[in-house]
């Protein structure tokens, strides 16, 4: 039975109660064997939850894991490629062909700043704005007029 099917048979017993269908000394009995039962799939619940998250975070660190791994794999053919490239360049050989794989050098212009970021002219860097939760909601409680608002939230806690 689910949380939801024993939290309608709560309130049908209440109801039931309420209206007199459940005679007075079985209704005590009636409610605390519902509520024991509704207590104890909330319990149920509780626990996977936490099951559930324990299984997350196995996964997120066998993830960061992998993603470790794989970043260093991908350092280390960048390190083969740049290797590759200064000894091809030191014996003037511009490109390679052979039926397992064709390597060739192309020109490419790249730009490199020798100043700090900083010393730039305006239209010569970007800045990305995002708001500061943290201080909007400080002014908001020193009465500042913000186009904001606070929201107040019931957060569960499952330990």
């Amino acid at each position: 039975m689910t949380l939801y099917d024993i939290d309608q048979r709560l309130q049908t017993v209440l109801a039931a109660i309420e209206s007199g269908d459940i005679p007075e000394e079985a209704a005590a009995d009636t409610l605390e064997g519902v509520q024991i039962e509704f207590s104890q799939k909330v319990e149920d619940l509780a626990c996977y939850i936490k099951e559930r998250r324990a299984y997350a975070a196995a996964v997120k660190y066998e993830e960061d894991a992998m993603s470790a791994r794989r970043r260093a794999l991908e350092a280390h053919a960048d390190r083969l490629t740049a290797y590759l490239s200064r000894t091809m360049l030191a014996r003037g050989m511009e490109k390679h062909e052979s039926p397992r794989c064709a390597i060739r050098h192309s020109k490419s212009e790249g730009v490199i700043v020798d100043c700090p970021v900083d010393e730039l002219q305006d239209g010569l860097v970007t800045v990305k704005r995002t708001p500061s939760l943290t201080a909007i909601k400080a002014a908001l409680k020193e009465g500042q007029p913000v186009r904001a608002h606070i929201e107040t939230r019931k957060n569960i806690c499952i330990k």
